[in-house]
């Protein structure tokens, strides 16, 4: 329940960080791309529904793995599910945990 909140309130307009975050990913994707090299991992943590991470998905294809860190399970295998579904190369080993 909790997970859905929060992404309802982080779609809210007035909530101007998600937006402000994917568009410095968007802007930025390419130069990370080039920056981080190849043949390495990606660990996100508070991954949510792992919607921002999708635009530097779609630049690193030589990722080994991507993990998803979050404290909600569902959410967190929810969306593993779907990143396998979409990026089929890419292995995902999500983790339940509290990183605070």
């Amino acid at each position: 329940e909790g997970a859905r909140l929060f992404e309802e309130i982080v779609a809210s307009p007035a909530y101007y960080v998600p937006r402000a975050e994917k568009a410095i990913l968007s802007e930025y994707a390419a130069e990370i791309s080039g920056a981080v090299g190849r043949g390495l991992g990606l660990l996100e943590l508070g991954s949510g529904a792992s919607s921002k991470v999708r635009i530097l998905l779609d630049q690193l294809e030589s990722l080994r793995c991507y993990v998803p860190v979050e404290i909600s399970e569902a959410q967190l295998l929810e969306a593993a599910e779907e990143i396998r579904r979409d990026y089929r190369h890419l292995p995902v080993f999500p983790i339940v945990d509290d990183f605070t």
